[in-house]
């Protein structure tokens, strides 16, 4: 079965980085981050040894309804289009696209979705949202195609009961034909093609990890591993990751 094979501690910085994301088919990574005046979102093209070789800024207006409670989600780059998920107020979710050369609105709209959004990937030129219950795929141009009911479990973390904020389990990786979904219980995965449901993937009963922290990201890298990154869990206070954990995945 699946077992944990490395455990790096990852230093925590001050500078707010939100999103960074790797461009498809390009030794290119692009880093999401705010710039400077109200309503400013910079985009940072570097290569890959690490120096910057352009950088665009994306203008919200008093239409869009910027607020400080926004958070990017995903980022794909595509010919002349720069694509980037977000999540508004902790409930809406928007799929905005600029100009990836001079950062000019293209396009911007809200996935509907009937409950609070958690989670967005883009894959596979699709959108897929994770909810409180399901995890939703979305066109591009925003029709919901279909909709994956979430295992049972525990899926957020209250200390004396009571809900606390950013300190949840669950998040979701999409790769080949499967979506995972993580909560307390471990790893499950569901078929995008069959939709038998989440089965459990990796069972976290034993892992220490799991039992002292919580969930702050997964990646499934292919077939052969995923890591996940974890957050302390009893200091509430600390909302970024201190711990990548690298996982052999199961042989089918």
């Amino acid at each position: 079965g699946s077992k944990a094979k490395k455990t790096q501690n990852i230093a925590c910085y001050d500078e707010w980085v939100n999103c960074v994301k790797k461009i498809e088919k390009s030794n290119q990574t692009v880093v999401a981050g705010e710039a400077k005046g109200k309503g400013k979102i910079r985009f940072a093209m570097y290569n890959k040894i690490g120096k910057k070789i352009s950088s665009i800024i994306d203008t919200f207006t008093k239409k869009d309804g910027y607020t400080n409670n926004m958070e990017i989600e995903d980022i794909l780059v595509k010919g002349s289009r720069l694509y980037y998920l977000y999540i508004k107020d902790s409930k809406q979710a928007h799929l905005r696209c600029v100009n990836v050369k001079s950062g000019e609105l293209i396009d911007d709209f809200i996935l509907k979705t009937k409950n609070s959004v958690e989670e967005m990937k883009l894959y596979n030129n699709r959108i897929y949202v994770l909810t409180e219950d399901a995890v939703n795929v979305y066109s591009f141009k925003g029709k919901k195609q279909s909709s994956y009911k979430l295992p049972k479990g525990t899926n957020y973390y209250s200390k004396s009961g009571e809900y606390v904020f950013y300190n949840n389990y669950d998040d979701i990786s999409v790769s080949g034909n499967y979506i995972y979904f993580v909560n307390e219980n471990g790893v499950y995965r569901c078929s995008i093609k069959n939709k038998q449901g989440f089965k459990l993937y990796y069972d976290a009963k034993d892992d220490f990890n799991f039992g002292q922290c919580r969930v702050f990201d997964i990646c499934v890298a292919g077939k052969d591993k995923f890591y996940i990154m974890f957050v302390e869990k009893d200091n509430i206070d600390l909302n970024m990751p201190t711990k990548l954990v690298e996982y052999a995945a199961s042989a089918d």
